[in-house]
C-alpha cells in the first residue's frame, strides 16, 4: 500500500465508525451515558478529519498544476510587422508576447562577427596582424618603358624623397649609402626592425622603407606587420631587401605587407623602377635618361671577382667599391673557419644566417661564384644533407681563398 492510499484510508475508516456502530444496533442507553466532554471530543475528531481531507486535496491540486502548467493563450492571428510597428502603444496586448529563439544560422553569424575576448597577457603577446598590402595611400604607377641603362647619377631624379633603410649588415649599409650619395635622397639607416619602428614612432614622414627580411631582435616580417597595422603609417611603402627568391619566401613577404621585393645584390635598374613606381608626385618628369658609357675602370675582373659588376652596384663609385672590398675581407675573410665550427657544433641556424649574409654581400662586390656556392651550401645545411654539404663546404673554402687573393691584386 502506498502513502497516498494510507492517508486517504485513515479518515475514511473514522467516518465509517458511526455507521458501523449503528449497524450493530447498539443500545441507545449507551449514548445517553456520554458526557458533555466526550461529545466535545467526538466533534473535534470529526472536524480534524474534515480539515485533513481538505488539506490532502489541496496538495494534490497544487502538484498537478506544477506538472502540467497552463499554456499561454496565443492569438490565432497577428498583425504584419509593418502594421505592428505602426500600431499605437495603447493597443498593445497586456500580456507580453512569447519570445522565440533566434535561428541557429543567425546566432552563429553574430558570434562569428565578434572577436574572442582575450586576457591582457594574451593581447600583449599576440602577434600583430598585418593589413592588406595594397592601399589607396600607396599608389603604384607603371615603370618607365623608355629608360636606358641606369647609374647612380640617375637617382637624382628622386631628390627630396625620405627613405628609411632597415639593414643589419654593415657592408650592405655602406653599399646603399654609396648608391644614394649625391642623389639628394634623404637616407636614414636602422640596424634592425626594432630600431626602424623606434625611428618611425618619432618621425613617420618617410615615403619608403627598404626592409631587410632577416635581422636580430625584430625581423623584417614582424616590423612590416606592425607598420601595416598602424594607420599612421598608411602612406609608407615597404620594399623587401632579401636574397631569398623562392616562391614561398616571396609569398611570406607579401603576406607580411611588403609591396615589392629587391633581390640582393641590388641592381640599379630594379631600384630605380621601384622608386619611380611609388614616388608620390602626381607627375614625374619624364626626361630622357641617356645611356652613359662606362669610363675606364681602375679595377681588373677575374673569374672570382667581376669588379665591373661590383662597381656598378656601388653606383659607379670606385672609391666606395674599394672600401667595400676591404670590409669584406675584414668581416668574412675567416668565414670558412666559422662555418666549420658551426657545423661541428651542430649549430645549423647560425651557419645558415652567416651564409645568407655572404650570399648577398658577395653578390654586391661582384663575387658571383662565391655567392652561388654559399647559397648552395646554405640550402644543403638547412636541408640536413650532411652527406653533401661537407663536400660543398670544401668547395666554398677554395672559392673564398681564391677571392681573397684576387681582392689583393685586382686594383690596377
Amino acid at each position: 500500500m502506498n502513502q497516498k492510499n494510507l492517508l486517504l484510508g485513515v479518515p475514511a475508516a473514522l467516518l465509517a465508525l458511526p455507521v458501523s456502530l449503528g449497524a450493530l444496533e447498539l443500545d441507545t442507553s449507551m449514548l445517553e451515558r456520554f458526557t458533555i466532554v466526550e461529545w466535545g471530543l467526538l466533534g473535534l475528531a470529526i472536524l480534524f478529519i474534515v480539515l485533513f481531507v481538505l488539506i490532502i486535496r489541496g496538495m494534490q491540486a497544487a502538484k498537478k498544476s506544477q506538472v502540467f502548467p497552463d499554456k499561454p493563450e496565443i492569438p490565432e492571428t497577428t498583425l504584419p510587422a509593418s502594421e505592428q510597428s505602426a500600431a499605437p502603444a495603447e493597443e498593445a496586448p497586456a500580456e507580453k508576447a512569447v519570445e522565440e529563439p533566434a535561428p541557429l544560422a543567425q546566432t552563429e553569424t553574430a558570434e562569428a562577427a565578434q572577436p574572442p575576448v582575450e586576457s591582457a597577457e594574451e593581447a600583449a603577446t599576440a602577434p600583430v596582424q598585418a593589413a592588406p598590402a595594397k592601399s589607396v595611400g600607396r599608389k603604384k604607377r607603371e615603370p618607365r618603358a623608355d629608360r636606358g641603362k641606369i647609374n647612380k647619377d640617375d637617382l637624382a631624379e628622386f631628390a627630396g624623397m625620405r627613405i628609411l633603410v632597415a639593414e643589419d649588415n654593415m657592408i650592405n649599409q655602406k653599399v646603399l649609402k654609396g648608391i644614394f650619395a649625391q642623389s639628394g635622397v634623404d637616407l636614414t639607416i636602422a640596424n634592425d626592425g626594432q630600431e626602424a619602428l623606434d625611428i618611425l614612432a618619432q618621425d613617420s614622414n618617410y615615403e619608403m622603407v627598404l626592409m631587410d627580411a632577416h635581422m636580430p631582435r625584430v625581423d623584417g616580417f614582424e616590423a612590416t606587420r606592425q607598420i601595416r597595422a598602424n594607420p599612421a603609417y598608411e602612406h609608407i611603402v615597404v620594399v623587401a631587401l632579401s636574397g631569398d627568391t623562392a616562391t614561398d619566401d616571396i609569398r611570406k613577404m607579401t603576406e607580411a605587407g611588403m609591396e615589392e621585393h629587391l633581390e640582393k645584390p641590388i641592381q640599379m635598374d630594379m631600384l630605380y623602377d621601384v622608386l619611380y613606381c611609388y614616388r608620390k608626385d602626381e607627375e614625374v618628369e619624364a626626361a630622357e635618361i641617356a645611356v652613359v658609357a662606362d669610363d675606364e675602370s681602375h679595377f681588373e675582373s677575374t673569374y672570382e671577382l667581376l669588379s665591373e659588376d661590383g662597381i656598378n652596384i656601388a653606383g659607379g663609385d670606385e672609391e666606395l667599391y674599394a672600401e667595400i672590398l676591404e670590409e669584406f675581407v675584414t668581416m668574412y675573410g675567416d668565414s670558412d673557419t666559422k662555418l666549420i665550427d658551426y657545423i661541428s657544433q651542430g649549430n645549423v641556424d647560425e651557419a645558415g644566417k652567416l651564409l645568407l649574409d655572404i650570399t648577398g654581400v658577395a653578390g654586391n662586390i661582384g663575387a658571383t661564384p662565391l655567392s652561388d656556392v654559399a647559397e648552395t651550401l646554405r640550402e644543403a645545411i638547412l636541408g640536413h644533407e650532411e652527406g653533401s654539404y661537407r663536400a660543398i663546404l670544401e668547395n666554398y673554402k677554395e672559392h673564398l681563398q681564391a677571392l681573397l687573393r684576387d681582392i689583393k691584386n685586382v686594383r690596377k
